[in-house]
């Protein structure tokens, strides 16, 4: 077993790790109160700026302040969100020090990541207006 890594290796570390930190944050944020997030929403305060920001919930069209039932779920989303950065966390700690079982368990991360970028394409269409509009949805 080499101990020396090859630049590809390097590039699926270091995006794992930007990965990992950015699914904490995204599970941080979904773990504060649903009235923060209403406040973000409406764009009162701070939250205002933040609201003019592209957000992926109006690149679908979803407005965020009917949707309020949807809120109670999002504190479940951060739990599952912080615990796959646990375990991205745990791949690249393997990759670094070439543990077999990282190898696997990179192959299972690249190959949910690729279902769920075909999600999001999947959701993408779903919720166009057109779409909406042909299925009764508005």
């Amino acid at each position: 077993m080499s101990e020396e890594k090859s630049g590809g290796i390097w590039f699926i570390i270091i995006m794992f790790v930007a990965a990992a930190i950015a699914f904490i944050i995204a599970g941080i944020l979904a773990l504060a109160s649903p009235m923060t997030i209403i406040g973000i929403a409406k764009g009162t305060g701070i939250a205002g700026i933040i609201n003019r920001l592209p957000i992926i919930g109006q690149m679908f069209g979803i407005d965020p302040i009917s949707s309020q039932p949807l809120l109670g779920m999002l504190p479940v989303l951060g739990i599952l969100v912080i615990i796959v950065a646990i375990i991205v966390f745990i791949d690249v700690y393997g990759l670094y020090t070439n543990q077999s079982w990282a190898w696997v368990l990179t192959v299972l991360i690249s190959i949910i990541m690729i279902l769920a970028i075909i999600g999001i394409i999947y959701l993408w269409i779903l919720f166009k207006e057109d779409t909406k509009m042909a299925y009764g949805q508005l």
